[in-house]
């Protein structure tokens, strides 16, 4: 409405204004200054400073700063009021006026401008103004509804915008806009974009994207970069599948892709319950024909009406959360099961449909698949495929973090399309090529699994198979003795296709060959103990060991090509992972019908793992919450085994410890570990996460604890808390130590670090828990025993079999809050050998000393020296470490004077050995020097020997060093030493010396008597040369027995 308004003045020195003569101001006017003609300029609407609501028409004075325009029309009176206004004008809106180009006269002086609007206009790319660059303050840009056909390049200069609307244009791309670095909103729909250029991912700050109506075709993987972003909108495009990174996005509100061509949505793995969800997400009117479970995980408000999806799998239903209130819109789908008129009634027609048919649910037991291969042969390319149905392709430098979960459905019949067909669940873990992480794998290589081994085909051949395959299947035979295997040739579409098939054909000839030549070696290896003249108590128990690993399943069945780039070889690789699931030999268990209380007691863990972030608990409190809920008593351990088979749940079952405790969700421990030995830490960067500000790490100190981290492979608590921000509760102590004194002591990933006196006061508290737990027995022998490994599925260390909470195992964790480090060996890389250790041991030369030696003549488990080195440092031993580098330990007793050495090195035929050296402080050939040194070595060979009896398949064999040679003369008769205890001296079979038996064997206790009768022997000098001479023993069973002196 036109209206004249009073003017206001300053006011005069008299206090009574002037009498100002009105002058009438014609409609949709203002005028701004002095009331001349010549000021009166077309504004609609004009804001002012401090001032609530746009003021139309009114005349502004000079006290007033107008800081909001919007004009009618550029004619040159206008253009000059708004420069007269640039001092105070924020917001300017040019919008409807047809405009084909704007005035740099006009635009040149607006410095403070913040907002400007240009929409709806006829702006073509010249009618941008040049001077827009001038704008520094400007933040707020909308250009939409105009004739655009590329982004403006004086646009790109203007560091400050946070807003931009270029929507309803002609854009085919947007290069550049990644140097708008702080872009909040961006708004670029009805345009011709036909994908989304990368440079979007770096935008750190947006939240607020919106790209539909146009022609996109894809989403970049690159997606997870946009942490910040609450609202994308991609509706009306091309989109055929969508990466699940996008549903990972952290501050993710509002998701739409409806109207496009997406038919298969990833299978996304959900590791516990999200701490937010997503609040939207609208998939209607696509083309899908499988419901996409996971959504329900993750989402409040789901939309997938207007789809092809006829069947709303039953396992949905323990996902549902009703108390969430959670929406489910499943409308105008062709449905088969639920029937349409349940499926429109929403979530709860859902539930009471499948609650009244829980019993005739038919659910058949799936199968864990290892997938194991050597770097960048394809591995995670293959399972994303498999997953999403749908060609997945990693980027260059993604790589897989020690070892990840996934669980998705195999159909039997690949060609079958009805999603009711029987399908095969499957628990794929991924294990990373990077052999880094060959530590780890031990603890998740279980049985029964099948193990997939990925290779290049493109650049296989015998060197390949030896150099890049081998190593894994190795690896696998040391660990289980078995060999049940299926070899998937990747990058297949990189050759021809024939010549992709003849590849296939001679890996899985190659493997059966390398099956054959293990056996063939084993065989050769108890011939050679076989046709000794005389085989020694040592070397009889060994020949059983390997006559034990001649008993070697294996199963190789034909290669399988395949390429993730075009899908080929899908389907026969579906078929071959039925084929091996439905052997019977290698695994009768699979695919028979679960009884439907085994899947709700399956549904009622993964759900209470997925909303614990601790799903580490008790055995006995796991048992009786599942009893109290469902009962089944009698049933109980053969449920936990099905879920531990299937990859569900983790339970060592055999472990005297570790089976008074199962993990919930198996993902976690992947979690735990992965952050403790990341391959990478030397990317990890003070300012890219906050996490280490959070837990009052400076940046000055982090740099020095990461170089500790990476050279001494020290971690320090705080570290430890950050690193397990998001996998334990490190607010709360308990439970951050209980995990840790898990790992450290039972996992045996390392050892604490601390001095002496600490190292005493956690001394004291091992030998009470011992004392109890032996109902007070002290002495060497029964110590001796306690160390002995009892099984091939004992402990890699034997220790007290009590579990946390019964006894004093609280006071060790209470003990580990006093320390700050940790030491993890795997990850030292100091391997040059300290110059003080040297000096150290040349001072101990021609000490009296014992030094043994494991051999591993074939294969030698990755980690096993540095298990080696975390139990010399078990507190048990009393031994303090001096120096430690990687391939070496040297360290003293606390209770005895000797030294410790171990030396992880190679003999001189090329093998590998791990040699333990105990060296006597003092130079005396008195008996008690060397009752010191087997007091203190023998425990430590126990506890390696208990360490490599969880290799089922490794051969290695025991040697005692010649002190004179050197030379591994005699055989590891300390394990059986009664042959040799009776015997005062044996000769070398390389040097011909004659060495006291108290150096390769531990010497037989005396009694007082004994003892005198050699006290006084040594007085009188008497040397009985001859008495110390062995005589060779006959081929007869019964002269075996009894190994006669002379």
């Amino acid at each position: 409405m036109s209206r004249t308004a009073s003017p206001k003045l300053a006011g005069t020195s008299s206090g009574t204004p002037p009498t100002i003569r009105r002058k009438r101001t014609p409609r949709g006017f203002s005028r701004y200054g002095k009331s001349t003609s010549e000021h009166i300029i077309p504004i609609a609407q004009i804001g002012y400073e401090n001032c609530r609501h746009l003021v139309p028409q009114r005349f502004p004075i000079r006290l007033e700063r107008p800081t909001t325009a919007r004009l009618i029309d550029l004619n040159r009176s206008t253009v000059s009021g708004v420069r007269n206004m640039s001092s105070t004008l924020r917001k300017l809106d040019i919008s409807c006026l047809a405009l084909r180009s704007v005035p740099d006269e006009m635009i040149s002086t607006l410095y403070y401008l913040e907002r400007l609007d240009m929409s709806y206009n006829l702006l073509e790319d010249e009618g941008i103004p040049e001077k827009l660059r001038e704008l520094d303050d400007l933040i707020d840009f909308d250009v939409s509804h105009n004739r655009l056909t590329q982004l403006p390049k004086v646009l790109l200069k203007l560091k400050k915008i946070s807003r931009l609307k270029v929507g309803h244009n002609q854009l085919k791309t947007i290069n550049g806009i990644e140097k708008l670095r702080r872009l909040v909103q961006l708004v670029l729909e009805h345009n011709q974009i036909d994908s989304i250029p990368k440079d979007i991912y770096g935008l750190k700050r947006l939240e607020y994207l919106h790209l539909a109506t146009n022609s996109i075709r894809n989403i970049d993987s690159d997606v997870k970069n946009l942490k910040h972003t609450k609202i994308i909108d991609i509706s009306n495009n091309k989109l055929a599948h969508i990466p699940s990174e996008l549903f990972l996005l952290p501050q993710l509100e509002l998701l739409n892709l409806s109207h496009n061509k997406i038919s298969k949505m990833p299978q996304l793995t959900v590791r516990g319950k999200p701490k937010r969800l997503i609040e939207n997400v609208d998939l209607s009117a696509n083309e899908l024909k499988q419901f996409p479970e996971f959504l329900l995980q993750i989402v409040r408000v789901i939309d997938l009406s207007a789809n092809q999806i006829r069947v709303v799998p039953q396992t949905a239903l323990k996902r549902l959360d009703l108390q969430s209130g959670q929406q489910l819109n499943i409308k105008n789908n062709p449905m088969s099961n639920p029937p349409p008129e349940i499926a429109d009634d929403g979530v709860k027609g859902l539930v009471q449909f499948f609650t009244e048919r829980r019993s005739e649910m038919t659910v058949f037991r799936g199968l864990k698949i290892l997938l194991i291969g050597p770097k960048n042969s394809g591995k995670t390319s293959l399972i994303q495929s498999m997953i999403d149905q749908t060609s997945r392709l990693t980027e260059k430098g993604e790589s897989t973090v020690g070892v990840t979960t996934h669980n998705f459905s195999i159909p039997h019949d690949p060609k079958d399309t009805d999603p009711m067909a029987k399908c095969l669940p499957v628990a794929l873990w991924d294990f990373s090529g990077n052999t880094h992480y060959l530590y780890t794998h031990n603890y998740f290589l279980h049985e029964p699994s099948l193990i997939m081994l990925t290779f290049n085909i493109k650049k296989y051949n015998e060197e390949y198979f030896q150099k890049e395959m081998t190593p894994w299947l190795d690896w696998v035979i040391c660990r289980i003795n078995k060999l049940h295997i299926l070899a998937v040739g990747t990058h297949c579409d990189q050759i021809d296709r024939s010549r992709s098939k003849e590849i296939c054909q001679k890996v899985s000839e190659r493997l059966r060959k390398y099956a054959m030549d293990h056996l063939v070696s084993i065989e050769r290896d108890v011939r050679r103990i076989e046709d000794r003249r005389y085989i020694p108590q040592a070397l009889r128990a060994q020949l059983q060991k390997y006559i034990e690993l001649l008993e070697f399943p294996y199963s190789t069945d034909t290669a399988v090509a395949f390429s993730s780039a075009n899908l080929f070889g899908m389907e026969d690789l579906q078929r071959a992972i039925i084929k091996k699931a439905s052997n019977k030999e290698c695994y009768p268990l699979v695919t028979k019908t679960i009884p439907t209380l085994w899947v709700d007691v399956e549904y009622y863990i993964e759900e209470k793992g997925d909303d614990m972030q601790l799903p580490l608990v008790r055995f006995d409190d796991y048992k009786a919450e599942i009893i109290n809920k469902f009962g089944m008593q009698h049933l109980i351990i053969d449920i936990t085994r099905y879920l531990h088979d299937i990859g569900k749940v983790i339970w060592y079952s055999e472990h005297p410890f570790l089976s008074k405790w199962i993990i919930l969700r198996p993902s976690w421990l992947c979690e735990v570990l992965n952050a403790l030995f990341k391959h990478d830490f030397e990317k990890v960067d003070f300012h890219s996460d906050e996490v280490f500000k959070q837990v009052g790490i400076a940046e000055t100190r982090f740099l020095k604890i990461k170089q500790d981290r990476l050279r001494k492979g020290t971690i320090t608590r705080d570290l430890l808390r950050a690193l397990w921000a998001n996998s334990v509760p490190t607010e709360i102590n308990r439970p951050m130590f209980r995990v840790l004194f898990i790992l450290l002591e039972y996992f045996h990933i390392g050892f604490p670090v601390q001095k002496p006196t600490d190292r005493q006061e956690l001394l004291s508290a091992t030998k009470k828990e011992t004392e109890s737990s032996e109902g007070g027995k002290t002495g060497r022998s029964s110590a001796s025993k306690r160390q002995r490994p009892t099984s091939a599925t004992s402990s890699k260390s034997t220790r007290s079999q009590r579990t946390i909470g019964e006894g004093d195992d609280w006071e060790k964790i209470d003990t580990l809050h006093k320390i700050t480090r940790f030491c993890i060996p795997w990850l030292i890389e100091e391997s040059q050998t300290p110059p003080e250790f040297k000096k150290d041991y040349e001072s101990t030369k021609g000490n009296p000393s014992v030094a043994i030696v494991f051999r591993f003549s074939n294969y030698t488990p990755p980690g096993i020296f540095e298990n080696f080195v975390v139990s010399a440092n078990d507190t048990k031993h009393s031994l303090v470490p001096i120096h430690i580098w990687r391939g070496g330990l040297y360290c003293k007793s606390l209770e005895k004077p000797v030294k410790l050495y171990m030396k992880n090195m190679k003999h001189e035929d090329g093998s590998s050995c791990m040699r333990f050296e105990v060296v006597h402080d003092i130079n005396s050939e008195l008996d008690e020097t060397t009752e010191d040194i087997w007091n203190v070595l023998l425990p430590i060979l126990y506890d390696a020997e208990g360490a490599l009896s969880n290799y089922k398949g490794c051969r290695y064999e025991r040697y005692t060093e010649c002190p004179k040679c050197h030379k591994l003369s005699f055989l590891g008769e300390w394990s059986n030493p009664k042959e040799l205890q009776d015997l005062s001296t044996k000769q070398c079979d390389a040097c011909k010396a004659h060495i006291l038996t108290q150096y390769i064997v531990q010497p037989k206790e005396r009694n007082l008597v004994e003892e005198m009768l050699m006290q006084k022997l040594m007085e009188n000098g008497e040397d009985d040369e001859g008495n110390s001479e062995v005589q060779e023993p006959s081929d007869s069973e019964d002269d075996n027995e009894n190994i006669k002196t002379r």
